[in-house]
């Protein structure tokens, strides 16, 4: 039985209860979906579309994480949904494409990055009636989902979300987060236990394989954990630390309280922030002992004695010193060629399941590369295995990453057969599309239950699965493993209980919205009935106009685009226009254009000579010229030295005439900015572009000759040009012809034709030439 619908092509979806019962419910109001992975989480987003579409829906966004993920979901929209071609937003797209497609197509989908670069520059979210996002969990923190979501409630009243997820998160807060970000106002979730939906599940079986950490590997974990509880010890008798374990999240989060401590001339901190970065590496060793074959542990630890060497940092070289680690070091070098017991197990595992049976698809995941690069060595001598390793973009460590064509063309090869055993990091759990495979193998298991979800949903898609979890027994592969089974229970029981209450919260917000309405519709109407002369209508479109008028504008250059600033400028309410600049990140208005530097890179410009040519142009274009310095610890932050720092502050505001601002973050560098252009621009300075003039086209270059006329802003300029035509026409008007044009007073008259018809004398300042001029 298939789904029968206009919009849906016929006999191309099969019938199933819960899919069509969820797309209903999520048609109507704002909903948050979580499935398994393989239960059509896809299928249910073509559905609520379809139905959204036949009430008369306008323009539907579809947003997905990756490119191979865009591409995949709009394949698959295509060939099921009647609603014309789907347009695809990718960064392989050209702007201007993207454009044609925008308004050619009924449904795009698209990466968030593209999606919020067209936002700054063209894009205008109240033309989207529906907006899906695929992987919702991630609309938390910076992600541009966050971006995205909240500007979507903020530019659209009557709009519908749809956000899917396998895995949001069992951390309520982070739930919460989600929510509100994307603005959903209900939770639909299944288990493969539910009722209307285990006939369609295909079962995931678990095994566990423990092996035992052997002698020489626990006395090199002995010799490690020694030396990193040394140095936690000490960083509690500092009072850092107190009633803590000292675990490895916990150390990271400490870094803020030490450089508090420095900040406030506490000279011990500086020990504090050593022991620190001691008991981290040690900490990271201690997994590689515990968990990894031993030559990804002396890979380590070779490179925190190469690092030593070269006085790269000064916890390297405290390190290499001891004894304990040293001996560590030693241990690793005898027993390069051990293998861990967890290889051993590995082997076994893919010889039994491999035998007489080639057709088979494996995934093993592993959380480090080195750690992969060696199971591929270790196992691609067993009969009937063709295996590849499968990693990120970027390269580490001198280890190459692989492109999106490269990884593109694997998983094609992975599918036609021509390898059957991946041996995949992270990567690999989500954002592509990888087949489903018969079994996967954790190499050691993983203590976030999104991840573990994500792996899992590898496998039983079309089928019964397999997953085995490889386990060193008395080790954090213990530990991780309950705390991710102990997540995904409390994640389970957290969304059935928003799920409990998401139809009470949404009934909720119904009355009181419409209760609002209702009070602000009869308030309008007894406004419009007095005044006479206008319709509610009128009222209402007239008052939205002179809102938006008020709107504080912000020209952004289009390299700024993704930067936290131009999102927190969203928030505060500015126009915000990306451009490309030739000279500045923002401009606030005729006058004020802002230089922004994030602590680091200020630090490296100085070094590299950058931070003087930017400032000349700045100041050769702008007559308020601003550098906004963002961050924390300038002074601390890199090995520059105090006087350096200030001499380049100094010669900014002393030989370039610019001011210098300093700012702690992002949120307030958008709060610095708004507050200029907002005093700015009431006070009638419009946004004038006085860069590099050979990035400009025509229009731009008459604008900026006209502008360089006093008391001349951008508004004004374009009204001269507007009125006469030309450059050429504006420049030979008499002071007459020049006051036709609103704003133009005698005064500014007067100035501009002064401007144009005195002559210029060589070598005279301003100051003199204007003094010489009064005397002839």
């Amino acid at each position: 039985m298939f789904v029968q619908h206009p919009l849906i092509k016929p006999e191309t979806i099969e019938y199933r209860t819960y899919q069509e019962n969820i797309a209903k419910k999520a048609a109507e109001r704002s909903t948050l979906v979580v499935l398994p992975t393989g239960m059509g989480k896809t299928i249910i987003a073509i559905l609520t579309i379809a139905y959204h579409l036949e009430k008369g829906g306008d323009k539907v966004l579809f947003l997905a994480p990756t490119k191979p993920l865009v591409e995949q979901h709009a394949s698959t929209i295509e060939s099921l949904l009647n609603a014309g071609k789907v347009g695809v937003f990718t960064g392989s797209v050209r702007p201007n494409k993207r454009r044609e497609i925008w308004k050619e197509t009924k449904v795009v989908v698209a990466t968030p990055q593209t999606v919020v670069n067209d936002i700054l520059s063209w894009l205008d979210l109240s033309e989207v009636s529906m907006i899906v996002f695929d992987e919702a969990h991630r609309a938390v923190g910076d992600y541009d989902y966050v971006f995205i979501g909240k500007r979507y409630q903020e530019k659209r009243k009557e709009r519908l979300v749809l956000g899917t997820t396998a895995s949001p998160s069992y951390n309520q807060e982070k739930v919460h987060e989600v929510i509100e970000n994307l603005g959903i106002e209900a939770v639909e979730v299944r288990t493969p236990d539910d009722p209307d939906v285990v006939e369609y599940v295909n079962k995931i079986r678990p095994h566990w394989v423990k092996v035992d950490l052997p002698p020489e590997m626990q006395r090199i974990r002995e010799l490690l954990k020694g030396a990193r509880d040394e140095f936690i010890k000490e960083l509690k008798a500092m009072g850092f630390l107190i009633g803590k374990r000292g675990t490895k999240r916990e150390l990271i989060a400490l870094g803020g309280e030490i450089q508090r401590r420095i900040n406030m001339g506490d000279r011990s901190a500086y020990r504090a922030a050593t022991l620190r970065s001691m008991a981290i590496k040690l900490d990271q060793a201690l997994e590689f002992a515990e968990t990894q074959p031993i030559g990804t542990l002396l890979s380590y630890l070779q490179r925190i004695l190469e690092d030593a060497n070269i006085g790269k940092d000064k916890s390297s070289k405290l390190l290499v010193k001891r004894s304990d680690f040293m001996g560590a070091l030693q241990l690793a070098r005898e027993h390069k060629d051990r293998e861990h017991p967890k290889m051993e197990a590995l082997k076994e595992i893919l010889e039994r399941e491999m035998s007489g049976d080639e057709e088979k698809r494996i995934i093993i995941f592993a959380n480090y590369r080195d750690t992969g690069e060696r199971i591929v060595d270790a196992i691609k001598g067993i009969k009937g295995v063709s295996a590849f390793r499968f990693v990120g973009q970027a390269s580490k460590n001198g280890d190459k990453g692989m492109g999106q064509k490269e990884q593109k063309r694997a998983i094609e090869d992975f599918r036609s057969g021509k390898y059957n055993v991946m041996v995949a990091t992270s990567v690999a759990e989500e954002g592509l599309d990888i087949p489903a495979t018969d079994l996967v193998i954790f190499y050691e298991p993983v203590a976030s239950e999104i991840r573990t979800i994500q792996r899992r949903g590898r496998t039983g898609r079309h089928r019964e699965g397999r997953v085995i979890f490889l386990i060193t027994r008395k080790t954090r592969d213990e530990a991780y493993y309950w705390t991710a089974r102990r997540k995904e229970s409390e994640m389970l029981r957290n969304l059935r209980a928003w799920k409990a209450i998401s139809d009470e919260i949404f009934f909720e917000k119904v009355m009181i919205r419409k209760e609002k309405e209702k009070k602000g519709l009869v308030k309008r109407m007894e406004v419009a009935e007095k005044r006479g002369q206008l319709t509610l209508e009128d009222y209402l479109w007239r008052s939205d106009e002179k809102k938006e008028d008020k709107r504080i504008e912000i020209v952004v250059d289009h390299r700024e685009g993704r930067s936290p600033v131009v999102k927190e400028l969203y928030r505060l309410g500015a126009s915000v226009k990306g451009e490309q600049l030739g000279v500045a990140d923002y401009l606030l208005s005729e006058r004020i254009a802002v230089e922004r530097k994030e602590v680091n890179d200020f630090l490296t410009s100085i070094m590299d000579g950058r931070l003087f040519q930017q400032a000349g142009e700045l100041s050769g274009s702008y007559m308020r010229p601003v550098f906004i310095i963002e961050g924390k610890d300038l002074f601390t932050t890199r090995m520059v030295s105090e006087n350096a720092i200030m001499g380049a502050i100094a010669s900014l505001i002393g030989d370039y005439r610019c001011s210098v601002l300093l700012t702690k973050d992002a949120v307030e560098t958008a709060k610095l900015l708004y507050s200029m252009a907002r005093r700015e621009q009431e006070g009638g300075k419009g946004v004038g572009r006085r860069g590099d003039k050979r990035t400009m086209g025509t229009h731009q270059q008459q604008r900026f000759i006209v502008e360089g006329l006093p008391g001349i802003s951008a508004t004004m300029a374009e009204r001269l040009l507007l009125h006469f035509s030309t450059v050429e026409r504006v420049m030979t008007a008499t002071e007459k012809e020049l006051m036709e044009v609103e704003g133009i007073g005698k005064k500014r008259a007067k100035a501009i034709r002064e401007v144009l018809t005195k002559k210029y004398l060589k070598g005279v300042g301003n100051e003199e030439q204007g003094d010489k001029g009064k005397e002839e």
